[in-house]
């Protein structure tokens, strides 16, 4: 995924593992046997990306002197959401069932892929990513967790790798129940 995303853009790529999680999700509420289940988690395996994909995009967003900063709140991010993720999970299929949790998570994983096509402009990153060398060069300042939150996308990227794992995450515990 990594040469297309060179190829055609990190963006683009994005889109396309979200959109595979909307799809993917919303065909594991209808499945009928484990083999079909086992079938569209290899599927979300193949197709899937999103956190390797959201850490690139961070470190090329994210000013030179501070990409390691941005790594580390990204990865914070995904860690978070695996932590909550088998707690909020039970609670959500407790008060929706898990049928329609399968919904909820597609929808949310939608909300992420809405939020990464009107947020995100390739073009424009790299322009950042430009003035972001050029500022390396000047004293190195330890960026802050504010800084962060005024770089454009990057909130929305937190949202989207938090829905995105949070998702993934909360089906692991419940699947054997379902099975």
């Amino acid at each position: 995924w990594s040469v297309l995303a060179e190829r055609y853009g990190r963006k683009v790529m994005l889109q396309r593992s979200l959109a595979a999680f909307v799809v993917l999700i919303v065909l594991m509420a209808f499945v009928t046997n484990i083999y079909q289940l086992v079938a569209l988690r290899l599927a979300i395996g193949l197709f899937g990306g999103v956190a390797a994909m959201s850490v690139a995009l961070a470190s090329t967003i994210a000013p030179r002197n501070q990409v390691g900063e941005a790594v580390g709140l990204i990865q914070a991010t995904q860690l978070a959401s695996g932590i909550a993720a088998p707690f909020l999970g039970g609670v959500i299929v407790d008060a929706f069932g898990l049928k329609q949790s399968f919904f909820l998570a597609s929808a949310l994983c939608a909300v992420a892929f809405v939020i990464i096509t009107l947020s995100y402009r390739e073009d424009q990153e790299r322009g950042r990513a430009t003035a972001g060398a050029a500022g390396a060069t000047k004293k190195k300042e330890r960026g802050s967790l504010r800084s962060y939150l005024h770089l454009p996308i990057f909130v929305g990227l937190l949202v989207g790798i938090f829905t995105i794992q949070f998702v993934d995450r909360s089906f692991g515990p419940l699947l054997p129940l379902y099975i």
